[in-house]
Order: structure tokens, then C-alpha cells, then sequence
């Protein structure tokens, strides 16, 4: 099979773990376990299949250099656990509209210059799916963004929470020019509600503020972690919207729960409420 050539959208530190990922990764064997991937190879393709064929960036620290420069430029701070060699993909200036929130201000510098025809790059880098790491918050950036992405001929995969994949409009758009689109959903579930659910713990918990990362797993814990993904899939279908959209913020996004009760448009109460409904039902479904 061929590669896959991905375009990035905001070089923060998620882009910079996910290339440093794929060049840790890329001679990765096949036949033995390896830590840290759930699949060396899927659907046909090697992790070592997917190069990186153009990258978008507001910050002046990142924008004109290489991708492999620009994840390890100021303001990221993610752990560095992999050289990355140079890659020529150079950092293209990106569109702000709300990408820059009132914190993000206090630390970067917007870049000079205006913004880069995305389309015609996408096109003339033979871009197969494009990857955003946007702030969470950014709306309209994400949208205009998408825009470019159906014009470019395109994938969709959207890593932060706003909603795309789910809205009917944007479904019927993708499926009309046969273009994939997805949401990091059922990744959510896997990395983390099914482990809070294994341990059996109290959905009274979800009164906290910080939902907690797991611990890294061991063979074991990630073999049956395999096993289980079918059924939390279905599990998760089994939510209301809202309940699926709440998982998706609180437990991938990382957000408190007012935050989510921000994007969401209702109270702190309800998303409470809805977490732990949403909980209680997955772990009826899944736990015997």
C-alpha cells in the first residue's frame, strides 16, 4: 500500500508528541508487543506509512520553519522522547480568527504576513488527510478550516471539541465528495472511561473538576483493553448526544466542568449530572 500524507493544522505540543510518535514508531515490529501503540499496523498500513506533507501555524516562533524545528519551538514544552530528522515541510501561515484566546495572547506573537492559500497548498502537496490541533475554543477558525479541507479534496480528522463529525450539515458535505471525517469519540472511551470503569470507581467522583489520566498500562491491561474496544464503541452509542458530547470534553478535552458547561451552552450542574449518567450507563453495559 501507499502512505498517507498528513497536514497539520496548529503546532502545539499534541502535534509535537504525534510526530515524534510517528518517527519513534516507524520501524516498529509487527510481531511483538510494542509499548505505547495499540496497532503497529491498521488497516493495512504501517505507522511508518504516514509522512507529513504540510503543516499550518499562527505563531511566529513556528511559522517558516521546518515542521521538525517548529515542535520544539517556544512556547511547546511537551517531552522530547524522539529526534525528529528534517522533514521539508515547512510551517505555513495559518488563519486566527478565534485561535487565539486571552491567555494564548499573553504568549505568542502573531506571525507578519497574511494567511497562506491553504487549499493550493493541501492540493499541491497531494495531502490525503489533514489533522487539527486548533485550541480548544476555536470555533470559527475550525470551521473555515473545514471549509479549506473539502475544497482541498481532502480528510477530516478533528481533535478537539468542536463539533464537526456529528452535525448533519457537515456530515452530508463530507459524504457528498466521499472525503472521511472523525472525531477522536471512541479514543476517549478507550483510554480512559474504560479504565475508570475497570477499577470500579465511584461515579460520585465525578464531581471533580480534573479528570485523572490512568496509569500507563501493562501487556496485559492493553490486550484487554483490544478486547473491549467493540463494546465500549457500542456502549458509547447507547448515550444521548449530550451525554457523548460531555465524555468528549471532560475526559479528551481535559475540561473542568464548567469549562464544558461553557461550550456546551447549560450549567455546571448538568454536565455533573449527565457525566455521571453517562458513567453509571456505560458501566452497566460493560461491567457484568
Amino acid at each position: 500500500m501507499g502512505k498517507i500524507r498528513v497536514a497539520i493544522i496548529g503546532v502545539g505540543n499534541c502535534a509535537s508528541s504525534l510526530v515524534q510518535g510517528v518517527e519513534f514508531y516507524r520501524h516498529a515490529p509487527e510481531d511483538e508487543f510494542v509499548p505505547g501503540l495499540m496497532h503497529v499496523r491498521l488497516g493495512g498500513y504501517h505507522i511508518g506509512d504516514i509522512e507529513f506533507s504540510a503543516a499550518f501555524d499562527i505563531d511566529r516562533t513556528k511559522v517558516g520553519k521546518d515542521l521538525s524545528e517548529a515542535i520544539f519551538a517556544a512556547p511547546n514544552n511537551t517531552y522530547k522522547f524522539s529526534d525528529v530528522p528534517h522533514l521539508g515541510v515547512p510551517v505555513s501561515r495559518g488563519m486566527t480568527h478565534d485561535g487565539l484566546g486571552k491567555y494564548l495572547k499573553e504568549i505568542i506573537t502573531k506571525a507578519s504576513g497574511s494567511t497562506a492559500d491553504v487549499v493550493g497548498i493541501l492540493k499541491e502537496t497531494r495531502t490525503d488527510v489533514v489533522v487539527s490541533y486548533l485550541p480548544v475554543g476555536s470555533e470559527m477558525a475550525t470551521k473555515w478550516y473545514v471549509e479549506q479541507i473539502l475544497d482541498a479534496g481532502c480528510g477530516f480528522i478533528n481533535c478537539i471539541p468542536v463539533f464537526i463529525a456529528r452535525e448533519e450539515y457537515w456530515q452530508k458535505r463530507f459524504q457528498e465528495r466521499g472525503l472521511p471525517m472523525e472525531a477522536w469519540l471512541f479514543r476517549i472511551a478507550h483510554n480512559l472511561v474504560v479504565d475508570h470503569l475497570r477499577r470500579g470507581s465511584r461515579f460520585e467522583r465525578a464531581d471533580e473538576d480534573e479528570a485523572a489520566l490512568p496509569d500507563f498500562p501493562d501487556p496485559a491491561h492493553i490486550a484487554e483493553e483490544r478486547l473491549m474496544m467493540a463494546d465500549v464503541r457500542a456502549a458509547m452509542m447507547r448515550l444521548t448526544q449530550d451525554q457523548r458530547d460531555v465524555v468528549s470534553l471532560r475526559f479528551f478535552g481535559g475540561l473542568s466542568s464548567k469549562e464544558t458547561a461553557d461550550v456546551l451552552h447549560t450549567s455546571d450542574g448538568a454536565v455533573r449530572e449527565m457525566q455521571r449518567a453517562a458513567l453509571e450507563k456505560m458501566r452497566g453495559l460493560l461491567i457484568p
